[in-house]
C-alpha cells in the first residue's frame, strides 16, 4: 500500500486535487454564520496519490454554489496548499466545541479553489 503524501511539505505549491463532497456544515463567525463544505479523500490529481490530511473543509463560495454539488459528487479543484488554523474557537463560552476540536495548525488546501469542476456525479 503505498504512503499518503504529506502536504506539509508542498507548503506553498499550486497543486490539483480530487476528492469527493462528505457533507456541509457551518460555524458561527463574528460576522454571523459561515456555510461550509467538507471534500474527503483528497489526492493529487496527476498522480492519483492520496494526502495527508484526508479532508478538508472549505467555506462555501459562489464557485461551490454554482455547480450544484450534493454529498458524494467527486470535484476537481486547484489550490494552493497553505498553513491554516483548523479547529473550533470558542464562542459565546461554547467551551465544550473547543475542548472536543481545539485549535491547531495544519496544512491543506488554501479555501480560494480555481478550477473546480464536477467530476462524477453521485447517482
Amino acid at each position: 500500500m503505498e504512503a499518503r503524501l504529506s502536504l506539509a511539505a508542498m507548503k506553498g505549491q499550486v497543486l490539483r486535487f480530487t476528492g469527493v463532497v462528505d457533507r456541509f456544515g457551518s460555524f458561527e463567525s463574528v460576522d454571523g454564520k459561515v456555510m461550509t463544505v467538507c471534500i474527503r479523500d483528497l489526492k493529487l490529481f496527476k498522480r492519483n496519490r492520496k494526502v495527508t490530511p484526508d479532508h478538508w473543509w472549505f467555506r462555501w463560495r459562489q464557485e461551490w454554489a454554482e455547480l450544484y454539488i450534493k454529498a458524494g459528487d467527486e470535484v476537481c479543484f486547484t489550490s494552493k496548499v497553505k498553513r491554516q488554523r483548523k479547529g473550533m474557537q470558542p464562542h459565546q463560552g461554547n467551551v465544550v466545541a473547543f475542548q472536543k476540536n481545539p485549535l491547531r495548525t495544519a496544512f491543506g488546501p488554501g479555501h480560494e479553489v480555481r478550477d473546480l469542476t464536477v467530476i462524477k456525479r453521485k447517482k
